[in-house]
């Protein structure tokens, strides 16, 4: 899943509680100093006491109220937006073809389209080992861990439908001895998770579809060129091991992966929500 901002919200909630608690108790207790005399406050004193303590149950009632609204709108309180990489920081895609002639923002599209479709069908079965060849290794382990915490929490990830809006390219850049291609991805999502085990909602939303926008980083050695369109090459699946002739980037007849021709092909190195609100 996407995460959410549970443990923010909930501090939030604590620090709003106890605000309000000091404020309440430190307004009745001038009161009492002010209104009441000396033989009175003993007297009246219970009742004061009582009355800060309906005033702070109404509060928390009021706070658990407005908080149990959004995520009964939701499925899950609002998500954070976080900062693409601005346009400064990168450098034109023209300008890449100029150090490799074959590129072709086409392909990346293409590239982009495909793996996003694969990667919501890889959450929901809990496997990424059909994209494992379009992902760099830190990325992968990432996605097989977040699966694994799934099992072991007997969670399943439930992605009832999922479209492209639209991919954009919008730049490159060389750091680390990489070169590292900035993509935006906008699309929807309707997708939740279940407990197996109680059968309860634990994230998402079964009504409501989600529009996302990423940031993707797909990165490559620093100097390696597009292989050209009519160059073949022949080579094993990395996944079944079936022989292959493969032209650029091609799914495998047997087992379905899809199977980069070299290591010149560009893999999905992270990938970042930008913006996310439910539909």
């Amino acid at each position: 899943m996407y995460g959410n901002n549970n443990d923010f919200n909930n501090k939030v909630i604590r620090s709003v509680l106890i605000a309000c608690v000091a404020v309440v108790i430190g307004f009745f207790r001038s009161i009492s100093a002010i209104a009441l005399p000396p033989s009175g406050t003993a007297s009246i004193g219970k009742f004061w006491g009582f009355g800060i303590v309906i005033v702070i149950i109404g509060i928390t009632y009021s706070i658990m109220l407005f908080t149990n609204k959004v995520k009964n709108k939701t499925g899950v309180e609002p998500e954070a937006i976080a900062y693409e990489i601005p346009d400064f920081a990168m450098k034109s895609l023209d300008e890449y073809q100029k150090i490799d002639p074959a590129f072709n923002v086409a392909d990346i599209v293409n590239f982009c389209s495909e793996l996003f479709m694969k990667l919501q069908q890889c959450r929901s079965e809990k496997d990424y080992s059909p994209v494992r060849a379009n992902l760099t290794e830190m990325y992968y382990s990432s996605c097989e861990q977040e699966a694994q915490e799934m099992e072991f929490s007997n969670v399943k990830c439930y992605v009832e439908s999922y479209a492209i809006k639209d991919i954009v390219p919008r730049g490159y850049f060389q750091k680390a001895g990489s070169d590292h291609l900035v993509v935006r991805v906008r699309g929807t999502v309707k997708d939740y998770t279940i407990n197996l085990k109680s059968g309860k909602l634990t994230g998402g939303n079964k009504e409501y579809p989600k529009f996302i926008v990423f940031e993707w980083i797909l990165s490559r050695r620093m100097g390696l060129k597009t292989n050209p369109p009519d160059k073949v090459i022949t080579m094993s699946c990395p996944n079944c091991g079936a022989p292959l002739n493969v032209q650029g980037t091609v799914k495998c007849p047997y087992c379905g992966s899809t199977v980069a021709a070299m290591e010149s092909d560009w893999k999905l190195n992270s990938s970042k929500i930008i913006t996310l609100r439910y539909l």
